[in-house]
């Protein structure tokens, strides 16, 4: 997954008109963290959300989801399920991206919603900056 984090992040950068190497350069060393959520169901969804609506803090978030799904992204005024794909890994585009460039790109907005009958599981890595430079 950092393998792809990192060409995906060069691919970025020369889709700004940069050198591939722009977004490690510029935020620079990064460190990369994985999370393994669990979502157990919930009978009442309404009544709750797993995750609250956030944007990372990083460069890009690589997401995989099981089949049940969950995950929103707020676009055009609203929440949009985003359907999950078999075998697909979801890039989330995070706020050191947007700030690079001015919000040429822009940070994904995106929660976790509970699902009633069945329980989620989801797992994430981040690219972040390195704590220190």
């Amino acid at each position: 997954m950092s393998a792809l984090a990192e060409k995906l992040l060069g691919l970025i950068s020369n889709s700004l008109g940069l050198t591939s190497s722009c977004i490690k350069d510029v935020v620079g060393e990064f460190y990369q963290n994985i999370i393994i959520s669990y979502y157990p169901p919930c009978p009442q969804p309404e009544l709750t959300l797993s995750l609250q609506s956030h944007s990372n803090i990083g460069a890009i978030t690589l997401l995989i989801q099981d089949d049940v799904g969950g995950l929103e992204v707020y676009k055009n005024g609203e929440w949009v399920f985003v359907s999950p794909l078999r075998d697909a890994i979801f890039v989330i585009l995070a706020d050191q991206t947007k700030i690079i460039k001015n919000g040429q790109y822009k940070s994904a907005q995106h929660r976790a919603i509970t699902n009633a009958k069945n329980a989620r599981i989801s797992v994430s890595t981040y690219r972040d900056p390195a704590k220190r430079r």
